[in-house]
């Protein structure tokens, strides 16, 4: 059983290391979505991290009782070019600890993409080994319209 888990928003101000350092280390060791350190940036995720916390758009997930935190959300807002509707993506979801984070998220980005207004919401598979379990979170807990594929190549000019 997930928690009570309250979300609270990463300020500026606070250390990000430790999550910059964990979001690289689950980037480069998954084993079915190889992102090698060719690609992945720890100093770009600092970067981008920082970047999220002044938006306002980064968060940590506390159990209310110990205090101990059980995971990180991080998204962005932005009108695709092909609407006029803002469009919330989930750039990440890091599970820290215990299990069932994901439904914790999908509501949590929800309840958001109603506070913006947004009229779509995007949700990415970056970070798992476990694509079924994902499929399961997305489709069937969490409701979503449609899925598609994505596709990755790295180009030559990564890998010299």
């Amino acid at each position: 059983m997930v928690p009570n888990l309250e979300p609270i928003q990463i300020k500026p101000t606070e250390n990000i290391d430790t999550l910059t350092s964990e979001l690289y280390v689950k980037m480069t060791t998954l084993v079915t979505k190889p992102l090698s350190s060719k690609v992945v940036d720890v100093m770009h995720i600092k970067k981008s991290l920082m970047e999220l916390c002044e938006l306002g758009w980064l968060y940590k997930f506390v159990d209310a009782s110990t205090g101990l935190t059980h995971g990180y959300l991080g998204f962005t807002i932005d009108i695709p070019w092909y609407s006029d509707k803002p469009c919330l993506s989930e750039l990440f979801v890091l599970q820290t600890h215990g299990h069932g984070f994901g439904r914790v998220a999908v509501k949590f980005l929800k309840e958001q993409a109603k506070k913006y207004g947004c009229g779509l919401m995007e949700t990415g598979a970056t970070m798992t080994d476990e694509p079924e379990e994902l499929k399961n979170l997305y489709e069937k807990k969490g409701k979503c319209d449609f899925t598609y594929p994505s596709f990755v190549w790295f180009l030559p000019y990564w890998n010299t």
